[in-house]
């Protein structure tokens, strides 16, 4: 992870990079339940990380990604960033905790994960601090305390 800019730092890009970590954590334990053949292990990991993956695009999509659009700043990127998020949306709906493939469904949707992840820490929550002017950081005030 991204610790060279000091974007961490900034209250709301260092809970959003925070649960990152939680996400690929959680992830991995799923990977790990699935391995030891720990069915209900499983379900709970898929299910804590479906819940923190809906809030935490949410609040990114209604937080950092709103104020990006306002200031007109790497929209295209935002675009392609939301299309991530229902592409996982839509990976994580199909999962199949029964099917014979879900070690491959589950790696796979971690390596994108994690690649988009890469996207946000190493590309927009940088752009962000250093583009962001006060109104804009507004927007991703009021979505986080909102979420609070």
């Amino acid at each position: 992870m991204c610790e060279y800019c000091g974007c961490r730092q900034n209250p709301a890009i260092g809970q959003l990079m925070d649960e990152h970590d939680q996400l690929l954590t959680q992830i991995d334990a799923a990977q790990r339940a699935l391995a030891n053949g720990d069915g209900p292990a499983l379900e709970r990991c898929l299910a804590e990380f479906s819940a923190l993956l809906t809030q935490h695009t949410g609040l990114e999509e209604r937080g950092i990604f709103a104020a990006m659009v306002t200031a007109d700043e790497f929209t295209e990127t935002i675009e392609q960033l939301t299309e991530e998020h229902r592409s996982l949306d839509r990976v994580l709906a199909r999962l199949d905790t029964t099917a014979d493939d879900l070690a491959d469904q589950l790696a796979e949707m971690a390596r994108d994960l994690a690649e988009h992840i890469d996207k946000e820490n190493n590309g927009i929550f940088p752009a962000s601090v250093v583009s962001l002017h006060p109104q804009e950081w507004a927007i991703v005030e009021q979505a986080h305390a909102q979420q609070s």
